[in-house]
């Protein structure tokens, strides 16, 4: 007969282990044996940003294993330790474990192993570069200490054999090229030349030649779904193996502002912002904020077997955006600033709990000072309260957003002197420092001196002014070339094509910056269901096109829309059409027909790609709650043609036309202060 002690001896051993979170976060920043111009800097801070991020997360610090130069109480990240961690987490991990695995630093590529089985077909081996990448050795063709995708592969494949489900982060680029037209600061390209290395281009070859032609190679950290029992997997990739990805100093504006991994950061920023999304949410809303910030390249990708799986294996949450509030000797505080995606002059309502609604708002509160990860507010008189008194306000009560004052200038860098002798250049310079002096009229443009980070930067080169993206990316010739105005001499005729650019470019930006501070897709508008279908050229394969990412688009292609209001309340819905040239096209309702869905009905929308433009473009819906007896809210009046990407001097009846299409309407579309819109953004790219 069974003692008790035996039968709870017994029952312990039968509970499986609880499932656990675990981390490894590399980050390389400095490189011996690279040259002055190949170090980086945000590696290290990105390493930061996430450790923070994961303890709000249940991580806990025994169970986050951080390798990174300039991080203290962090291990060296040579290939050895990266190895050894890799190698400690797959033997540890049991079925239901969680493993982050994280890697920001310079990524590059080199000649595939001749007994590599199956061979890469383009002959090339991604690698990442851990601190002491040594040098290529041609006679056993191969480099010192790189970590190929093979060795991550394989490491993730051991993870996953033993149950654990492993989500895998690589801020780093393999290939593609850049030049670049403005020299701006702290911005860098966490990618080396395989010259850089000492690989030769015979090399090259010789492994193109043992793989036979065919597409590209996979990438790092690339693993098949697997079979049965294997833990399920997700990578996030920076950029595409033919692109660069940057880092800069972020938030841009920020006094606190420090160099890190654009990926990195926004990654941690859409993190902070929202919880209890899927790993395909988070690729969405990552997007929709790299279209906020102007970023058509690099784009990054996200695959792997799980990707409808709740983000750190979270449950489902609200889509209310609130924080607890710190009070200290009279300072109200809240631990989220920037990175959360709300600015300076952010309302917020005071409410008693997390779970109080919002019919218990005590008041409001505003934003005075911000910086990354922090905020200092100020009582408010705002919707008919007055501004409360310090003694009503307590610690522990919630700030609940009510609105982010997301901002909606333009903030352009000036270009750098002009040549010496450049009567062209001068006389440009001449009118932007007079545009700068006098701004035109219903026009938010905050200009900065040359090499600031900025939402356009300005290059003066080849008789032309340049408008770049804020890495400075300048394209020459082709058909995604860089946006440019001709230098004619007349100073007024100059000035109007630059304010007529800027206009446009500004009223794109802040339409997708608008879309990037709203909540989440899908949670503004309750009720409203989207499905979407690809449909090939030429009557083709019918796909499902929900996948994350930026997919490639043909002419002829065709994307399929339908739009369905499960609600109990109407919706007004606008859909616009962003093209890679700044145009805006009003696809939905269309011409003479209401855009309101009633609740349980339907529409429709089929969009034909063409070819005539090229490059990263987007379809934007919004969606309005639509009170009874309400006036339709259609906002087709956004559209606005394409701009030309090399734009001459303007004529005067050019002129006047473009002021006209600008003027302020006396009539504004009127949104009832309840009522939360609802933004989603799909991006592909249209290549020839």
């Amino acid at each position: 007969m069974k003692t008790l002690l035996s039968w709870l001896l017994l029952a312990a051993t039968a509970v499986p282990a609880l499932a656990e979170n675990h981390a490894l976060l590399v980050g390389v920043s400095s490189y011996p044996t690279l040259g002055p111009q190949l170090q980086l800097q945000g590696p290290a801070n990105d390493v930061r940003t996430m450790r923070a991020l994961l303890k709000t997360r249940h991580f806990a610090d025994d169970r986050v294993t951080v390798l990174a130069d300039g991080v203290s109480d962090a291990g060296e990240p040579t290939r050895a330790n990266i190895m050894a961690a890799l190698a400690k987490l797959a033997q540890g991990a049991k079925p239901g474990d969680f493993i982050y695995l994280q890697f920001g630093g310079h990524g590059s590529q080199q000649p595939s192993a001749p007994t590599k089985l199956p061979p890469e077909p383009d002959g090339r081996d991604e690698i990442f570069l851990p601190r002491d990448i040594g040098k290529w050795h041609g006679e056993i063709g191969k480099l010192d200490n790189a970590l190929a995708d093979a060795d991550l592969n394989a490491a993730i494949g051991a993870m996953r054999a033993r149950g654990a489900f492993v989500w895998a982060v690589f801020d780093s680029c393999h290939s593609g090229t850049m030049t670049r037209g403005a020299d701006i600061e702290g911005v860098r390209q966490r990618k080396v030349n395989a010259g850089d290395l000492g690989i030769p281009d015979a090399a090259f070859s010789a492994a193109v030649s043992r793989g036979g032609a065919g597409q590209e190679g996979g990438a790092l950290g690339e693993v098949s779904a697997g079979a049965a029992g294997m833990g399920g997997f997700v990578a996030f990739y920076a950029a595409q193996t033919i692109e660069t990805t940057p880092e800069m100093r972020l938030p841009a504006g920020a006094p606190d502002r420090v160099s890190r991994g654009l990926f990195s950061y926004v990654l941690a920023e859409t993190l902070s912002t929202y919880q209890g999304i899927t790993y395909r949410q988070l690729g969405q809303q990552v997007l929709q904020r790299y279209a906020a910030l102007g970023m058509s390249a690099p784009t990054p990708l996200f695959e792997g077997s799980a990707l409808d799986a709740p983000v750190f294996g979270a449950t489902a949450q609200s889509g209310v955006r609130q924080w607890p509030l710190q009070v200290q000797r009279s300072v109200l505080s809240v631990e989220a600033g920037a990175m959360q995606q709300f600015g300076v002059g952010a309302v917020f309502a005071l409410v008693p709990t997390a779970a109080s609604p919002d019919s218990e708002t005590i008041g409001y509160l505003a934003v005075s000072r911000q910086t990354a990860l922090a905020s200092t507010l100020a009582p408010l008189a705002y919707d008919g309260k007055p501004a409360l008194a310090l003694d009503a306000i307590k610690a522990g009560q919630y700030l609940r957003l009510v609105a982010p004052n997301v901002r909606l200038g333009l903030r352009v860098a000036l270009p750098a002197a002009a040549s010496p002798g450049n009567a062209a250049e001068a006389n440009a310079r001449r009118v932007l420092l007079a545009l700068r002096a006098k701004p035109a009229d219903g026009l938010d443009i905050e200009w900065v001196e040359a090499g600031t980070p900025a939402d356009l930067q300005l290059h003066l080169a080849d008789g032309k002014l340049w408008t770049l993206p804020p890495d400075g990316r300048w394209v020459k010739a082709g058909p995604e070339r860089s946006f440019s105005i001709a230098l004619v001499p007349d100073q007024q005729q100059l000035a109007s094509t630059i304010t007529g650019h800027f206009r446009q470019v500004a009223k794109f930006t802040n339409l997708l910056r608008i879309a990037g501070g709203s909540s989440l897709n899908g949670s503004g508008a309750p009720g409203l269901e989207v499905k979407t279908t690809l449909v090939k050229a030429g009557g083709g394969a019918r796909l499902p096109f929900d996948m994350p990412g930026v997919p490639q688009l043909h002419d002829g292609d065709r994307v399929e829309f339908v739009f369905r209001n499960t609600g109990k309340a109407m919706l007004d819905l606008t859909a616009l059409y962003l093209d890679s040239e700044y145009g805006i096209s009003a696809l939905y309702p269309s011409p003479g027909r209401l855009n309101r869905i009633e609740a349980g009905a339907s529409d429709t929308l089929s969009i034909d790609i063409n070819a005539d433009t090229i490059g990263t473009e987007r379809l934007l819906l919004i969606a309005v709650p639509a009170a009874p007896q309400a006036t339709n809210l259609d906002l087709s009046f956004l559209a606005q043609p394409k701009l030309e990407r090399s734009r001459g001097g303007a004529s005067p009846v050019e002129l006047l036309l473009r002021e006209a299409a600008h003027t302020t309407r006396g009539a504004k579309a009127v949104v009832d202060k309840g009522a939360a819109a609802d933004f989603r953004l799909w991006s592909w790219r249209v290549v020839k």
